[in-house]
C-alpha cells in the first residue's frame, strides 16, 4: 500500500509571479532533503491556485532505510596505552558515538591500525524526520516581496492554516503560533468553514468537491474545454497568449469563463491598444475571426457555484463597464496623440531624465543616431534612429496598462503619419527579441548597446542572479539578432564609439575599465549562446576568446573548425598539442613590443624555416580571416604544421645563450599570433 505525505499553505491571494517560483522551491528544498536523508519516493505532485500552494509525494516509506556505517577513529597506538588501556582520546572517541570498549573493530590502513566502530542508523519514523525537517522549509521561501506573519516567519501574505498529513496522521511542527493540522478551507463561496481532510491520498478529490481545482494541468483542460465552446458558438478565434492564460488560471481556484462586448466603435483603436488594455486591466481575452477583432472579450471568474443568472449578467455587466472605461480613455489618448507629429516629440525629449547622471532621452537618440550611421549610411536608417523614442513621451505609452506598448505605438503613429515601411516596422519592432527586418535589427542592436554600456558605468553590473535590468536577455538578444540576419556587425567598434558618446556628454568614468567590462560580459554570453547551439564548452571558449565581437563570423568558425575535428582528427589533435606546448613554453614570458627577430641569431635551419614560411603565407592566411574563406584559412594553419614540428624535433628552445633564446621565443609568440587570429586552439580539449 503507498504512502501519501502532503503539504499545503492557505494564505490569503498570491501575486500570480510569486506562485510558480515558491512552488518550485518548496519541491526542490524538499528532493533535497530526501536525498541527503537517503529516503526514496515515487512522485512529487505540484499544485496550488492564488489561496494555496504545496505538494502531494507519493511513496514515501514509513521508516528510513536501517543500515550500517563503520566510523573510523583515532590510530591504535594513541587510543590505547602501553597497557592496553584506553586513553583519554579512545575513551572520547566511544563516547562521541555512545559505544563501549568491546564494540570497537581494529582495522589496518597501510602500516598503521585504527579504531573502528560499527554503528546502525536509520529506522526512524518518517513523521518524526519531516517534523523536525518542515519548520525550516516554510521559513525559506524566497518571495519578492515579504511580510512579517510571526517573530520567525515571514511570507508574502498572511496564512490561514497549514494543513500536514503522512496518510491519515497529521505532522505535527508550529512556526511560532502556526500550528500544523488536518483542517483546510473551501473555496469562499461554498463556505468560511474549515474542512477536515482524514486521509492525505484523498485530498484533490475533497477539494474538488469543495470548488478549489488544486492542480494547475486541471484548471487548464477546464478552461480549455469552456474557451472552445464559447468561441466555437461565436464563430470566433484567439491569439496564443501563454502568460495571459496563465494569470488567468492563477487568479482563481476554479475557472469559470463569460463572454462579454464592448461598443464597435471601439474597434477603430489599434487592435494592440485593445489587446493590451483587455490583458493589463481585465486579464481577458480578445477575440478575432479570420485576423479580424471581434468586440467581444472573454473573461475568467472564480465563481465554481454561481448558477444564478441575474448575478451573471451582473458580473458581465461590470466587465463590459470597466472595458469601455479603459477603451474610451484609450481613445482619448490616441485622438489627442495624433494631434502632435513624431518629429515633434523629439525636441520634447531634451526634457526629459533618461538616467540620472547620464543625459536625456535626447542625447541618448543622438547617439542611437551616430551609432547606426556605423552600420550603414542612408535617411531612412537615421530617420528610424531619431523617431525611435518618440513614442515614449506620447499619452498612450505614458498610460500604465499601455506601456508594454512602448515602439509599437511608435510604429503605429508613424504609419498614420505617412513615414516609409521600412520606418515603420523598425520602430514597431524595435523592443522584440527578435525583430523579423534588417533595420529593425539595427535598432535593436544599437539601443541595447547603449543600454549595456549605460548600466556598466552606472554600477550595475550582471552578478549571479542580480540582473535588475535585463542585461543578459539584452546581450543575447543582440547575439541571436545579428546570427539571425546573418549581419557583420564589430560589437568591439560600438561599444567603443558609444562610450565616446557618453564621454562628450562630460560625464566622469573610466572607459577604458568599463570597455573592458564590457567586453569580457558580451564573451560571456557569446559563450553560453554557442553552447546552447550544440557546440562544446572547450570549442565555445576557443571561438569567444578571439572573436566575440562578431557573433555570424564567430559561428561560421566554428562550424569549419569542427568540421576539421570530425574529418582530419589526428591533424586536429596535432595542431591542439602544438599549441598547447607553445602557450607552456610562453606562459610569463614579456618583451617590449618593439622588439624584432634578429636573423642573426637564427641559426639552425628549422628556425630559419618556420619563420620564412609563416612569413609567405601570412598575407594570404590573413586575407583567407578577412574574406570568411575558414576553410583556406584552416589549410594555411595546416601548412605550418611540418614546419613546427621540425623546429621542436630539432630547435632546443631554452638555449643556455639569452640572446639566442628570446630570440626563438619571439618566433614562437608570432606562430601563436597566427593560430591565434582564428581561434585560441590551446582551449580545445582532445
Amino acid at each position: 500500500m503507498k504512502n501519501y505525505f502532503l503539504l499545503e499553505i492557505l494564505s490569503e491571494e498570491l501575486p500570480t509571479g510569486y506562485i510558480q517560483p515558491a512552488v518550485g522551491y518548496l519541491k526542490e528544498q524538499f528532493c533535497q532533503f530526501l536525498k541527503e536523508q537517503e529516503i526514496e519516493y515515487e512522485n512529487i505532485n505540484l499544485f496550488f491556485t492564488p489561496r494555496r500552494i504545496g505538494f502531494l509525494c507519493v511513496g514515501l516509506p514509513l521508516k528510513r532505510k536501517i543500515k550500517f556505517i563503520e566510523i573510523q577513529g583515532p590510530p591504535k597506538n594513541i587510543a590505547f596505552d602501553e597497557h592496553n588501556k584506553l586513553t583519554e582520546q579512545g575513551r572520547g572517541f566511544l563516547k562521541a558515538h555512545k559505544a563501549k570498549e568491546k564494540d570497537i573493530i581494529i582495522k589496518k590502513i597501510g602500516e598503521k591500525e585504527y579504531l573502528f566502530l560499527k554503528k546502525k542508523v536509520g529506522g526512524e519514523k518518517i513523521e518524526k524526520i519531516l517534523s523536525s525537517f518542515l519548520p525550516n522549509l516554510l521559513k525559506d521561501i524566497p518571495f519578492p516581496k515579504t511580510m512579517k506573519i510571526s517573530k520567525e516567519l515571514r511570507y508574502a501574505r498572511p496564512i490561514h492554516s497549514l494543513l500536514c498529513l503522512f496518510n491519515d496522521k497529521v505532522i505535527k511542527f508550529k512556526v511560532d503560533d502556526i500550528k500544523s493540522s488536518n483542517l483546510t478551507y473551501p473555496h469562499r463561496d461554498k463556505s468560511f468553514l474549515p474542512i477536515k481532510i482524514n486521509n492525505a491520498r484523498d485530498y484533490f478529490k475533497i477539494m474538488r468537491k469543495n470548488g478549489v481545482i488544486c492542480l494547475y494541468e486541471e484548471r487548464e483542460k477546464i478552461f480549455y474545454k469552456n474557451l472552445n465552446k464559447i468561441l466555437k458558438k461565436i464563430g470566433g478565434e484567439i491569439l496564443a497568449d501563454k502568460e495571459l492564460i496563465y494569470q488567468m488560471l492563477n487568479i482563481c481556484e476554479y475557472p469559470s469563463l463569460i463572454l462579454c462586448t464592448f461598443a464597435k466603435k471601439y474597434l477603430s483603436l489599434p487592435k494592440e491598444v485593445i489587446i493590451t488594455g483587455l490583458k493589463n486591466y481585465l486579464h481577458a481575452l480578445a477575440v478575432f475571426k479570420n485576423n479580424e477583432l471581434l468586440n467581444y472579450f472573454i473573461c475568467v471568474i472564480n465563481k465554481p457555484f454561481l448558477k444564478n443568472k441575474k448575478a451573471l449578467e451582473e458580473i458581465r455587466m461590470w466587465f463590459e463597464k470597466a472595458c469601455q472605461a479603459r477603451l474610451e480613455d484609450a481613445q482619448y489618448y490616441f485622438l489627442e496623440d495624433l494631434k502632435k507629429p513624431l518629429e515633434n516629440l523629439v525636441e520634447e525629449e531634451k526634457k526629459v531624465i533618461w538616467i540620472e547622471g547620464l543625459g536625456t532621452l535626447y542625447d541618448k537618440t543622438e547617439r542611437l543616431k551616430n551609432l547606426i550611421r556605423r552600420l550603414e549610411e542612408n535617411e531612412i536608417l537615421e530617420k528610424i534612429a531619431y523617431l525611435s523614442k518618440a513614442d515614449l513621451l506620447t499619452n498612450m505609452v505614458r498610460e500604465k496598462e499601455f506601456t508594454s506598448l512602448q515602439g509599437k505605438m511608435g510604429g503605429i503613429y508613424a504609419q498614420h503619419f505617412g513615414y516609409p515601411k521600412e520606418v515603420c516596422e523598425a520602430l514597431y519592432e524595435q523592443y522584440e527579441d527578435l525583430p523579423k527586418t534588417k533595420y529593425g535589427a539595427y535598432l535593436t542592436i544599437v539601443d541595447r548597446i547603449d543600454n549595456i554600456n549605460a548600466s556598466f558605468i552606472k554600477g550595475e553590473i550582471p552578478k549571479g542572479s542580480y540582473d535588475p535590468f535585463g542585461l543578459k536577455k539584452q546581450a543575447d538578444n543582440i547575439i541571436n539578432t545579428i546570427s539571425h540576419h546573418n549581419l557583420d556587425i564589430n560589437l568591439d567598434e560600438l561599444i567603443e564609439y558609444d562610450l565616446e558618446l557618453f564621454k562628450k556628454l562630460g560625464i566622469n568614468f573610466d572607459k577604458e575599465n568599463i570597455k573592458e567590462e564590457v567586453n569580457n560580459f558580451f564573451k560571456e554570453r557569446l559563450t553560453l549562446y554557442i553552447e546552447e547551439k550544440g557546440y562544446s564548452y572547450d570549442f565555445a571558449r576557443a571561438i569567444s576568446k578571439v572573436i566575440w565581437y562578431n557573433p555570424k563570423r564567430a559561428l561560421k568558425r566554428l562550424a569549419y573548425l569542427k568540421k576539421l575535428k570530425e574529418e582530419k582528427k589526428e591533424d586536429f589533435e596535432k595542431i591542439v598539442i602544438g599549441q598547447k606546448r607553445v602557450r607552456n613554453i610562453l606562459k610569463g614570458v614579456t618583451w617590449e613590443e618593439s622588439e624584432k627577430i634578429n636573423e642573426e641569431l637564427l641559426i639552425k635551419e628549422e628556425e630559419k624555416r618556420l619563420l620564412a614560411y609563416s612569413n609567405k603565407i601570412y598575407e594570404d592566411y590573413r586575407a583567407a580571416l578577412e574574406n570568411e574563406d575558414y576553410e583556406k584559412a584552416l589549410d594555411y594553419l595546416l601548412s605550418l604544421r611540418p614546419y613546427i614540428d621540425d623546429f621542436f624535433d630539432n630547435v632546443f628552445v631554452m638555449d643556455k645563450d639569452l640572446a639566442i633564446r628570446n630570440n626563438r621565443l619571439r618566433i614562437l609568440k608570432i606562430i601563436k599570433d597566427i593560430f591565434d587570429e582564428y581561434c585560441d586552439f590551446s582551449e580545445c580539449v582532445i
